[in-house]
């Protein structure tokens, strides 16, 4: 529609994942899913085609989490995983859950063992339940490696802009240095932030970041 079309891409994202539940238009997995691919070994979008117990690794973001005790109250978890052809829930058991707990959470890109197993059909579609038998952490390019780098243009310096952007920053804490890069008609200028503003880059802090400054205006590099 015409007023889909005149948003730009950070509300339209926002849009789609709050009204749709997906990603449309753009996903926080294009920027690592070259990484991602050297370790599954089947879409999302395949699994229901698989043979009954098929073991495949698959990969994606984790968009939603949900804890609960087993009745000997021992925790596990479900996990809703999605990649760039679909979504799908797997079950980790509590000895897994234990071991990888702190990997775990919303917006992490992980690898998933999974053991395959038929579901329902419900109309026409056929469902699977999965199984994590295993979980790693794809190897993408470390925190440690890279920088995330935010670009300003020197008109946005506004005291209320970045008191808005060390608050969104700071709500992200993590490992990977911020530095920023200050554009104005004369040159670039280069400053990297200090300690207390590591970040962990996950798709929620770009959609915050991307809100308050921009398209384009932040990428790991």
């Amino acid at each position: 529609s015409p007023i889909m079309e005149e948003l730009p891409k950070d509300e339209l994202l926002s849009y789609e994942k709050e009204m749709l539940g997906i990603y449309v238009t753009d996903h926080p997995l294009m920027q690592v899913r070259e990484a991602l691919s050297r370790h599954v070994e089947s879409d999302i979008s395949d699994l229901a085609e698989l043979p009954d117990a098929s073991v495949k690794w698959i990969g994606g973001i984790i968009t939603k989490k949900t804890q609960r005790f087993t009745k000997k109250g021992e925790l596990m978890a479900s996990l809703t995983l999605e990649d760039l052809t679909g979504r799908v829930e797997v079950t980790v058991f509590p000895a897994l859950y234990i071991q990888y707990k702190e990997l775990l959470k919303e917006d992490r890109v992980i690898c998933v063992k999974a053991r395959v197993e038929a579901g329902e059909r419900e109309e026409e579609a056929a469902t699977v339940r999965v199984i994590a038998l295993d979980i790693m952490e794809p190897r993408l390019k470390s925190p440690e490696q890279c920088d995330l780098c935010i670009n300003m243009y020197a008109t946005q310096v506004e005291r209320e802009v970045m008191d808005t952007l060390k608050d969104i920053l700071q709500r992200h804490p993590g490992q990977t240095t911020v530095k920023l890069k200050l554009k104005s008609d004369e040159a670039v200028k280069v400053f990297q932030l200090p300690q207390q503003f590591k970040v962990s880059p996950d798709s929620s802090l770009y959609a915050e970041v991307l809100s308050l400054l921009g398209e384009g205006c932040i990428a790991l590099e």
